[in-house]
């Protein structure tokens, strides 16, 4: 759905920075499609976790994605 709108590595992961914000404003990614090093089990639950916390701080500003 959203190929070519996020930037990507070589392996094809996702770009994201360490709150999992992609460079598109208000669309985060999380899991093992991201190009967090050293993947386990535990790194979407991990980074969904960080995710959510991010958004509320983000909606409780007022800033994100418009639709």
């Amino acid at each position: 759905m959203l190929v070519g709108f996020v930037e990507k590595n070589r392996r094809r992961e996702i770009i994201v920075n360490c709150k999992c914000e992609t460079r598109i404003p208000g669309l985060p990614a999380v899991g093992d499609v991201t190009n967090v090093p050293h993947k386990k089990i535990v790194v979407a639950p991990e980074q969904d976790a960080k995710q959510h916390y991010h958004l509320l701080d983000t909606f409780l500003k007022g800033d994100g994605l418009r639709l």
